[in-house]
C-alpha cells in the first residue's frame, strides 16, 4: 500500500467527517449558548448523524470494494455490509424514531445513541478510509 494513498485516503475521510458532523457542532454550539449543552443527548440528532456517517460508510466501502483489482472474499464483504446495515445503521433508525414519536423515552435509548453516534465515527474513519484507499489506488493505477 502506498504511503501517499493512504495518507491522501485519510485527509479525504477527516474531510468528509468535518462537514458531516457540522450540524451537531452547530447545535452543540447553540445548546451552550442556551447554557444546556447536556440536551444534546436528549434530542434525535446523533441518531440521524449515525446513519448518514454509517450509510457513507456503506457507499465507501462498497465503491471502493467495486473498483479495486485486489481480489476480496465475497463472504466477508457480504458480513462486513450486513453488519453496518444490522447493527449500525437499523438501530439508528428505531431510536431515532423512538426518540421523536414517544412521550417517555428511557434513559438506555439515549446513550445508546451516544455509542452509536461514536462507533459510527470509529468506522467510517476505519472502513471509509479502507475504501478511500481503493478507490484512489484505481485512479493511480488508471492513470487518472
Amino acid at each position: 500500500m502506498n504511503k501517499e494513498i493512504s495518507y491522501n485516503a485519510k485527509l479525504t475521510i477527516f474531510s468528509e467527517l468535518i462537514f458531516t458532523i457540522l450540524p451537531v457542532v452547530a447545535l452543540l454550539i447553540i445548546f451552550f449558548q442556551k447554557g444546556s449543552i447536556s440536551k444534546i443527548f436528549y434530542t434525535s440528532d446523533l441518531s440521524f448523524a449515525s446513519i448518514v456517517l454509517i450509510g457513507q460508510t456503506i457507499v465507501k466501502i462498497t465503491a471502493g470494494l467495486s473498483k479495486t483489482k485486489v481480489k476480496k472474499r465475497y463472504q466477508l464483504v457480504s458480513l462486513i455490509i450486513s453488519s453496518l446495515i444490522v447493527f449500525g445503521l437499523l438501530p439508528s433508525i428505531a431510536i431515532m424514531m423512538i426518540i421523536n414519536l414517544s412521550e417517555n423515552v428511557n434513559y438506555f435509548f439515549y446513550i445508546f445513541q451516544t455509542l452509536l453516534f461514536i462507533g459510527s465515527i470509529f468506522l467510517y474513519c476505519i472502513l471509509g478510509t479502507l475504501g478511500q484507499i481503493y478507490l484512489d489506488e484505481d485512479q493511480k493505477g488508471d492513470g487518472v
